[in-house]
């Protein structure tokens, strides 16, 4: 299992993944956009991904 969180802010999104075992795969900062979004997720099996989103004006 991948678990991804999110940081959503006006024009970037800050994200970070993590595997089973606590170890970060992957992490960077996109354009806020659902299409940048699912670019960063699209990288693992759907069914293989949890994400979790920063709660706040901007999510």
């Amino acid at each position: 299992m991948i678990y991804v969180g999110i940081d959503v802010h006006q024009k970037t999104t800050t994200f970070c993944a993590l595997d089973d075992e606590g170890r970060m795969v992957k992490h960077g900062k996109v354009a806020t956009g659902e299409s940048r979004w699912m670019e960063v997720v699209s990288l693992w099996p759907h069914d293989q991904v949890d994400i979790a989103v920063e709660t706040g004006n901007m999510s």
